[in-house]
């Protein structure tokens, strides 16, 4: 049987909590601003077409809400009783906007790139996973602010909708 990741039970290692800030990929803050300092709008369409081919679970950077360590992790292994008996199907849609139409998109659910999104587009998803979080980076791989968590249900369907954070 295959591994079901999950970011369930995802503790600081310094003071123990769970209440976790996403930051997104390993070293993708200073990524981020090579790339601005360096190019500005082309540099962000090149690397933009490069995240759309970089499909692979890395370390994902997070801060600890309670003390501010920084540290970071791959995602864990789901405990057998938080898998579901049949998946649940996520529909994932990025509303359209103006405003970084061109600039790639990458959805992470729990913890694993799960593709690009682009400015309009929707994608779908399954997880096995009862618990889930959701987090969307930009082309650099810097999480935006807002987080998705979710109890999913065997055979179920989830709808999500993001336009630079989740729209309820």
């Amino acid at each position: 049987m295959d591994t079901v990741a999950t970011l369930k039970g995802l503790r600081c290692p310094q003071c123990g909590s769970e209440d976790l800030d996403v930051k997104g990929k390993a070293g993708s803050m200073g990524k981020e601003l090579a790339g601005a300092f360096l190019g500005g709008a082309i540099a962000h369409l090149a690397v933009s077409r490069s995240a759309s081919k970089n499909v692979e679970t890395v370390p994902i950077a997070y801060v600890c809400k309670n003390c501010k360590h920084k540290f970071q992790s791959l995602p864990l292994a789901a405990q057998q009783e938080d898998i579901l008996s049949a998946p649940c199907t996520i529909s994932f849609t990025r509303l359209s906007g103006f405003v970084g139409a061109l600039a790639a998109m990458v959805v992470y659910l729990n913890g694993v790139n799960c593709g690009v999104v682009k400015n309009g587009a929707t994608i779908t998803l399954q997880t096995s996973n009862r618990w889930n979080t959701m987090f969307v980076t930009d082309q650099y791989g810097v999480a935006f602010k807002s987080v998705y968590r979710f109890e999913a249900v065997p055979g179920g369907t989830v709808a999500v909708r993001f336009k630079r954070k989740f729209v309820e």
